[in-house]
């Protein structure tokens, strides 16, 4: 069912500019940049802290996650589910963006969704990323606990 979705890359980058949108629309929660969700991890070991959100569209769990500036980013797509998924699996998607504006895609990792119910998703997350010119950064410590602001189930 959502191996259409992740077919398309121009649905991919809508979905993930959907749930970055909606990361930064509310002020009144907590979490930096007032989004209601903290998603942190390290890049080659520096500390990241982001706001981040996520939804549901189409079977497929979309999170996304931006500084307060919006000049680091991240985000992945995976299975609306609990579980743990193999970023080798061509349906699973992630990224970080750099404030040097350079984007690492995942080329191997996982991403564990621990909990997920109506209101919130939570879990951990790792992964090497890769910039088009092959230079490798790695994700480590990945850690998010965000609130789920649009579903289609």
């Amino acid at each position: 069912m959502y191996g259409s979705v992740f077919a398309r890359p121009r649905v991919l980058s809508l979905l993930l500019l959907s749930t970055l949108t909606i990361a930064g629309c509310d002020s009144n929660d907590d979490g930096p940049g007032g989004s209601g969700g903290n998603v942190t991890f390290r890049a080659d070991g520096d500390r990241i802290s982001l706001a981040g959100g996520a939804g549901i569209v189409s079977g497929a769990l979309s999170l996304g996650a931006a500084s307060a500036g919006g000049d680091i980013s991240a985000g992945f797509i995976v299975e609306d589910s609990e579980g743990t998924y193999d970023i080798e699996d061509d349906e699973i998607f992630a990224f970080y963006e750099s404030e040097d504006g350079d984007t690492y895609n995942a080329t191997s990792g996982t991403i564990r969704i621990e909990d997920l119910d109506d209101n919130s998703v939570s879990g951990t997350f790792e992964f090497t990323g890769e910039t088009d010119d092959g230079v490798e950064i790695e994700i480590t410590d990945g850690e998010f606990d965000v609130r789920l602001t649009n579903t289609d189930v």
